[in-house]
C-alpha cells in the first residue's frame, strides 16, 4: 500500500509552461472577442438612442405645425401683403416674401373667424412661433398669453435645426375665387421640411434626419 501511495504522488503533475501560455492566449482572445462585441452593441444602442431623440424632437415640431395648419388656414392677407399690414409692433407680416416656387422661411396662419393668428418663423437656425389675438376695440393685433414680447423660440435639447422650409400652395388665396359659392372652395396646403442634427458629442459622425409632410387645412367656408 505504501508503494502504491508513493507511485501516486510521483505521477501527479501540474501544468507545463506551454499549456499555461496556450491557456492565457485562448483567454486573451476570448476577452478580446467579448470586448469587441460589447463595444459594438453599446455603440449601436447609443446610435439608436440618438436617432430616437432626434426623431422625437423633430417629430414634435412637425406635429405642432401640422395641428395648427389643420385647425387654422393660411393667412393670405399677411402672406401676400407684408408692406400694407397695420401690425407693426410684432412685424409678423413684414418678414419677407415667398420665392417663385412657393417656398419661404415663415408661415402665417389665421383662424376661421379672423381673430387669431399664428406665425412660424425660421431664422438664425431657430424656429420661433408667435400667437396673436385681434383687439376689436383698438383694431390691432395683440400678443396672446406668453407672447406679449413677440416671437418665442421653440427650444430643442437634443437637436440643432439645420433648415425649416414652408411651401404654400396655392400662393394666391383660393377663398376669394368662389366667394359666392363656398362649396367650390378647396383648402390650401402647406409642405413642411424640417432638417435636424444631433447635438451629441458621443457620436463619431453627425446624425442628421429630414422630415417632410404636406398638410391641408381643414377649414371650410372662409370669406374674409
Amino acid at each position: 500500500m505504501l508503494e502504491s501511495l508513493k507511485n501516486w504522488r510521483t505521477d501527479k503533475r501540474g501544468f507545463t509552461l506551454v499549456e499555461l501560455i496556450i491557456s492565457m492566449l485562448v483567454f486573451t482572445i476570448f476577452i478580446g472577442v467579448v470586448s469587441t462585441v460589447y463595444i459594438s452593441v453599446t455603440r449601436s444602442l447609443r446610435h439608436a438612442s440618438e436617432v430616437r431623440k432626434v426623431y422625437s424632437e423633430a417629430r414634435f415640431l412637425m406635429d405642432k405645425i401640422t395641428q395648427d395648419v389643420r385647425l387654422y388656414t393660411v393667412d393670405y392677407e399677411c402672406l401676400n401683403s407684408p408692406e400694407t399690414r397695420e401690425s407693426v409692433m410684432y412685424g409678423e407680416c413684414r418678414l419677407g416674401t415667398y420665392n417663385y416656387d412657393g417656398q419661404g422661411s415663415y408661415l402665417p396662419l389665421v383662424s376661421t373667424d379672423g381673430l387669431s393668428r399664428i406665425v412660424y418663423l425660421y431664422e438664425n437656425d431657430e424656429l420661433s412661433v408667435l400667437e396673436l389675438e385681434w383687439d376689436e376695440t383698438d383694431s390691432i393685433w395683440v400678443g396672446s398669453t406668453g407672447y406679449y414680447t413677440g416671437f418665442q423660440t421653440l427650444g430643442t435639447e437634443a437637436v440643432d435645426l439645420e433648415d425649416v422650409r414652408f411651401s404654400v400652395y396655392p400662393l394666391e388665396s383660393p377663398y376669394s375665387y368662389s366667394s359666392f359659392d363656398l362649396d367650390d372652395q378647396y383648402q390650401p396646403s402647406v409642405h413642411v421640411v424640417i432638417a435636424a442634427k444631433s447635438t451629441s458629442t458621443l457620436l463619431t459622425d453627425v446624425l442628421t434626419i429630414t422630415l417632410q409632410s404636406t398638410i391641408s387645412s381643414r377649414v371650410y367656408g372662409v370669406s374674409f
